[in-house]
């Protein structure tokens, strides 16, 4: 009796692939971000105070006229030669945001009425359509994947995080043939999960494609410890894609989604898991950049739509104001430890082309013939200033940060 009792509780923590729910997520909390942000505040006003009697060159007025001094003058001409520094000081205010998985330097126009200004100017471009998936939308995504707090994901122990992959039958142009088709479809299934199950669906997709052409999404959540799952998961979303064909639906059922649970997706933190949604999206065009191309009929209808999101989970972003002087000294800092990697987080490079002329024998160069080869470089993290990092641990990272101004200023640590 005391042996059925024990193996039933055991099935109760268990999922629906027969292995314990057990998390290794290292993820950051909110009261350790603040307790960081805090300690970053009171470090900047210890500076502030100490640094409020110097007088910075072009802070100063200079006499001009015929009497001037040695001294005036080359005042003056400093003057001249920090004016564009002046201008980023006093023109624009930086900050410092905080998140569980990245750190970020930004900066936005002082004035607000210099902005409506920017905008009348030829060269400016407001947001349109999506087009295409580009490195910047790359780069969005790991920035907003990296400020998400994840702690309703992994709240309920008895359910362990999965990838859920959504496909579409044959001719799918008959019940996708636009983006915001497979969008509704997306939303439904969301609707109809919550309705079924009593919860939020805490999850994030993205969006790909098919060599085929037929689009599909994938969804990191935590679904319901119920061996059933897969079978309502089946026929709901057959259901919601409604397809015409009754065959093409029968074989939809059979084959159009698959849950992967795998211990990758029970162990993570903010930095891997915003890293892993972009492995198939390299700027550089790796061996599945296919799946990034829509199709030519939704480029025709010029209706894409986003290629990723969130659902239910909410950023997590502290704000610390900088002056120019503390945003020069953050920035290379945080461009110093990117170099050389992050603790946790190896060295970041990327793919470079690179062309030459081919020698012969090291010793001659024939006519005209150039060779193309791959090479890897380092990448390059905040180079004028503003930008981003991901990290482990976003309080951890602005602890070393507070400790790198105090000793840069003060001398000591």
């Amino acid at each position: 009796m005391e042996q059925t009792a024990k193996q039933n509780q055991d099935l109760d923590i268990c999922d629906i692939t027969g292995r314990k729910s057990q998390y290794s997520a290292n993820l950051v909390t909110q009261d350790e971000i603040a307790g960081a942000v805090s300690q970053m505040k009171i470090v900047l006003a210890n500076v502030r105070k100490i640094e409020s009697d110097k007088v910075t060159p072009w802070e100063q007025e200079s006499k001009i006229g015929n009497g001037e001094s040695s001294a005036e003058l080359i005042r003056r001409c400093s003057q001249n030669q920090t004016f564009k520094q002046w201008n980023k000081e006093y023109n624009y205010s930086y900050r410092l945001e905080v998140s569980p998985g990245s750190i970020k330097i930004s900066s936005k126009l002082a004035n607000p009425d210099m902005e409506r200004v920017r905008e009348k100017t030829p060269n400016y471009k407001k947001k349109s359509t999506i087009k295409e998936w580009s490195p910047k939308s790359r780069a969005n995504m790991v920035a907003r994947f990296s400020t998400l707090d994840y702690q309703p994901l992994i709240s309920n122990e008895l359910q362990r995080p999965a990838l859920i992959t959504l496909t579409y039958p044959d001719k799918w142009e008959l019940v996708a043939p636009t983006g915001q088709h497979a969008k509704r479809h997306l939303l439904a299934f969301k609707k109809r999960y919550e309705r079924k199950f009593k919860t939020p669906l805490y999850g994030l997709w993205k969006t790909e494609y098919q060599s085929r052409g037929a689009v599909h999404f994938h969804i990191l959540c935590a679904p319901p410890n119920n061996p059933a799952f897969r079978k309502w998961l089946s026929e709901t979303w057959a259901d919601i894609i409604d397809h015409p064909h009754p065959e093409e639906k029968a074989r939809h059922i059979l084959s159009g989604t698959h849950v992967s649970y795998e211990d990758r997706y029970a162990s993570f933190d903010s930095r891997s898991i915003s890293i892993y949604f972009s492995k198939h999206a390299s700027p550089q065009g790796g061996s599945k950049e296919y799946q990034n191309m829509p199709p030519q009929l939704w480029k025709d209808e010029a209706s894409i739509g986003r290629f990723w999101g969130y659902f239910g989970l909410k950023p997590v972003v502290w704000k610390i104001s900088l002056s120019y002087r503390e945003a020069v000294s953050l920035s290379r800092t945080l461009r110093r430890l990117s170099k050389r990697g992050l603790p946790g987080a190896p060295k970041p490079m990327r793919t470079k082309v690179v062309y030459g002329h081919i020698y012969k024998n090291n010793k001659t160069r024939t006519s005209g013939l150039m060779r193309k080869r791959k090479v890897k470089v380092p990448v390059e993290r905040f180079p004028a200033i503003l930008g981003f990092i991901t990290v482990s641990n976003g309080a951890r990272i602005t602890g070393y940060l507070a400790r790198v101004l105090t000793l840069e200023r003060t001398g000591r640590c």
